[in-house]
């Protein structure tokens, strides 16, 4: 049986790109002409349907495109997609999908279809294959361009009737397209509608994560991306929207208590990390709310699993952390993220390494200085001494203040000796005496200050 995450409607059976010359597409659009013309009986609608099942699967090859366009198939699909019987319909729908995927002008030339497209979802209640098809075409003609979603907005009499359009129509088997084409539908910012599209989006989002057994990693995946959509809406409310409405706590259920069949592949993960981003980026109080709904689950997740492809991501969201206070940076201790920034500054590739060093140069401007001794009793300076040696000035910047700043710090915890004869293990003299003929001057002037203040009497 068919599990809801992959719905047996869509397992279609998959085959080879068709290669078609010029002569065998003229003769299948010849036969539907033929077929269409005669007077309909079921073995004519059973042929439209297979010639255009045919037609379908060589758009998959783009040399076919140009040449079926060319053969004026666009009039004979129109055509189709206006036809009496509804398995004529069904299979235009979905072979538009295809045609309207990946060219914007053919968007363009079927967007006036909108009307009979929502038409068809609102009448085919029971046919979940087809209104799946019916809400990617619509996502198709919403995500090409502003213009494509104005007009689909209008058609629906945006927001009002799009929420309940949604609400109608809301089926665990459509949760992957609903959220995808609430995804595509913000991408393009505001609506002339203001704060009413955003309103209508935010419910229908809430709404799918509420059948939260329903939810793969692609339904959270464009969920996530419509969030970041709306939050980057001109409103100053949206993140508390988020967070009166538990949002992240729902997010994270899917990564921590999802059925097996709706188990999180963490293919959804980079996404989720990027809304968490966001919401970090705000007041201390908002941050340390979202983390009491769980966020920094997922960054410890990708850190128990040793998930290398999210590490640059994680390391961003745990600066935005460290950027508050101290009982939001001792979260993220408590969940072993302090000792993963020391971890990736030390191997991570140069971009990870790059946005490890900012987040330790927030850490020690935020935290307390018991929270430093942690942070040096966890392996701080060898690490850090290594990034005087990069070779971008920014980094080599960075690490100067946050050495001084952590040898203030070792001062008023009056175990300044300590740490810097911790660093002159690591060589930090040999590395600063470098830096003070560096080229450029502020790199040389830190440098110099540094070993005036620090090291001349050692």
């Amino acid at each position: 049986m068919a599990s809801a995450a992959t719905p047996i409607y869509l397992r279609r059976r998959r085959s080879s790109p068709l290669v078609l010359t010029e002569g065998d597409a003229l003769s299948l659009l010849h036969e539907i002409r033929r077929s269409l013309s005669d007077k309909l009986r079921p073995e004519n609608i059973s042929d439209v349907v297979n010639f255009l099942e045919i037609l379908r699967s060589s758009l998959k090859n783009p040399d076919n495109v140009g040449m079926i366009l060319r053969a004026d198939f666009l009039p004979l699909l129109e055509e189709c997609l206006t036809h009496e019987d509804a398995h004529i319909r069904r299979s235009a729908v979905w072979t538009l999908c295809f045609v309207t995927r990946n060219d914007p002008e053919l968007r363009g030339h079927f967007i006036k279809y909108i009307t009979r497209i929502v038409h068809f979802l609102e009448i085919e209640l029971t046919d979940r294959c087809f209104q799946a098809d019916c809400l990617k075409l619509l996502a198709n003609f919403a995500g090409d361009s502003a213009k494509g979603r104005d007009s689909l907005l209008e058609e629906v009499s945006c927001p009002d009737s799009l929420l309940d359009l949604i609400n109608k129509i809301l089926h665990p088997q459509l949760l992957q397209e609903i959220a995808y084409l609430m995804r595509c539908i913000t991408e393009h910012g505001p609506h002339s509608s203001g704060l009413a599209l955003r309103d209508a989006v935010f419910t229908i989002l809430n709404c799918i994560l509420a059948l939260d057994t329903n939810c793969d990693c692609w339904v959270i995946k464009n969920v996530c991306r419509a969030f970041l959509n709306v939050l980057r809406f001109p409103t100053s409310d949206t993140i508390q929207m988020v967070k009166a409405n538990n949002v992240v706590r729902k997010l994270i259920w899917h990564s921590t208590h999802a059925q097996s069949d709706m188990k999180c592949t963490r293919l959804c993960f980079a996404t989720v990390i990027q809304l968490i981003v966001i919401l970090f980026h705000g007041d201390n109080d908002t941050c340390q709310e979202f983390i009491d709904q769980g966020a920094l689950r997922v960054l410890s997740i990708v850190v128990e699993e040793d998930r290398s492809e999210l590490f640059y991501h994680i390391c961003v969201a745990i600066a935005n952390v460290f950027a508050c206070d101290p009982p939001q940076i001792q979260c993220a201790i408590d969940n072993m993220l302090l000792t993963e920034v020391i971890r990736q500054l030390e191997h991570g590739d140069l971009r990870i390494q790059r946005e490890a060093g900012f987040a330790l140069g927030s850490f020690l401007d935020g935290a307390h200085k018991e929270q430093v001794l942690q942070a040096f009793e966890q392996g701080l300076v060898p690490p850090l001494i290594q990034q005087l040696q990069s070779y971008d000035p920014e980094t080599v910047y960075d690490t100067l203040v946050s050495l001084f700043k952590l040898m203030y710090h070792a001062i008023e915890l009056k175990r300044d000796e300590e740490f810097l004869q911790e660093m002159i293990e690591f060589d930090i003299k040999t590395h600063i005496e470098a830096l003070g003929n560096d080229r450029n001057e502020t790199i040389a002037w830190l440098a110099k200050h540094f070993s005036y203040h620090f090291l001349l009497s050692n």
